[in-house]
């Protein structure tokens, strides 16, 4: 594996808020390379034009990249340059391997950098010749049903166990990793046929439950604080569960929000915005045949209905910002076609200025 990374140097020994980076890299197998040589042409690389939205006031934002190669556990992986959040780069491909991709925003200390969110990205491969546009760290901020911790479901029924892995953080575009923030600042409960099973300061539980059928319900939720959206996020899974022989995968559905907002993560204010109704699932789901979604100005305190409407399988709500500089809560409920239901709640989802 031959692989590099260029980029503009900022004149202070660094490349501090370069505009362009150039990832290369190349798999060569069965033999030991003493020398190489690659003459690459606008013809052999692809354009990403990647955003970098910002949550925290005056956070940087770090990536890496790191080459897929087949029978390589642990390659070699890149930092890219850092850049100040908000920020916008055009970042260059070039080679024939997949990369797997890691974004953490934090804020710089006179030590070491203290980690607010990281999130990550599956391999993706960047053709030769092609253009396209990646966005990190865009609102809004939630809780998938994308495993945190894959190959392991979030949600997991184990003989008479239930278990929990609901630490789980993905942006608006889909990248799923976790809050270090979150800490400290997490409540669960597990009901069964209306009466408490158990509660929780914690997102990875395990806990024993009666064989016989009965009717779950997971009350999750986080307080960070420290962030600027997403300062809450509260989760409610509504499902039926039995004793199991082995491992088996509750068949859920998780709502999240994707609107089109500015790379700050900000809105207009006393405008419409439609927010697409992100759906992500585990197990057997079924089909959605019912959903909801609600907006409030206050914190949660009161909440509208936001009218919807239905296009290409894409769920979008309609809301109205406020007129005021300020924030806006979602809400979002869904069915399935089994029963099994989900309310996800963010608080401070976006702002409005």
């Amino acid at each position: 594996m031959v692989s590099a990374l260029f980029a503009e140097p900022d004149g202070q020994g660094g490349f501090t808020g370069t505009p362009y980076v150039y990832q290369s890299g190349w798999r060569l197998a069965g033999s030991y390379t003493t020398g190489f040589t690659r003459h690459v042409t606008g013809r052999d690389v692809a354009k990403v034009e990647t955003e970098y939205a910002a949550n925290v006031p005056g956070a940087l934002g770090w990536r890496n990249n790191t080459p897929v190669v087949p029978g390589v556990s642990y390659p070699t992986g890149y930092d890219l340059p850092p850049v100040a959040l908000p920020s916008t780069r055009t970042e260059y491909f070039a080679g024939d391997v997949s990369w797997q991709s890691s974004f953490t925003e934090g804020l710089e200390t006179e030590s070491w950098p203290t980690v607010l969110t990281r999130l990550a990205q599956e391999a993706t491969a960047y053709p030769a010749g092609s253009t396209s546009t990646e966005r990190w760290n865009g609102a809004v901020f939630g809780l998938p049903m994308t495993p945190a911790l894959p190959p392991y479901p979030t949600v997991e029924r184990r003989g008479d166990e239930l278990v929990l892995r609901l630490g789980g953080y993905a942006d608006g575009a889909g990248h799923v990793g976790s809050a270090d923030v979150d800490y400290g600042g997490r409540h669960l409960a597990l009901l069964r046929d209306g009466e408490l099973v158990e509660e929780r300061d914690d997102a990875l539980v395990g806990i024993d439950v009666d064989p016989s059928p009965g009717r779950y319900r997971v009350e999750y939720g986080v307080t960070s604080p420290a962030l600027r959206l997403s300062t809450r996020r509260e989760t409610v899974l509504e499902f039926t569960s039995e004793h199991t022989d082995g491992s088996v995968t509750p068949p859920l559905t998780a709502v999240g929000f994707a609107p089109e907002l500015s790379v700050d993560n900000t809105a207009e204010p006393h405008r419409s915005l439609h927010v697409p109704l992100t759906l992500t699932s585990q197990g057997p789901a079924g089909d959605v045949r019912a959903v909801e979604a609600e907006f409030s100005y206050d914190d949660g305190a009161t909440w509208q209905k936001a009218p919807l409407t239905r296009h290409a399988g894409t769920w979008t709500a309609r809301v109205k910002n406020p007129s005021a500089p300020g924030f806006v809560s979602l809400r979002g409920h869904a069915v399935d076609a089994s029963g099994n239901e989900v309310t996800s709640t963010v608080i401070r989802a976006y702002e409005v200025r």
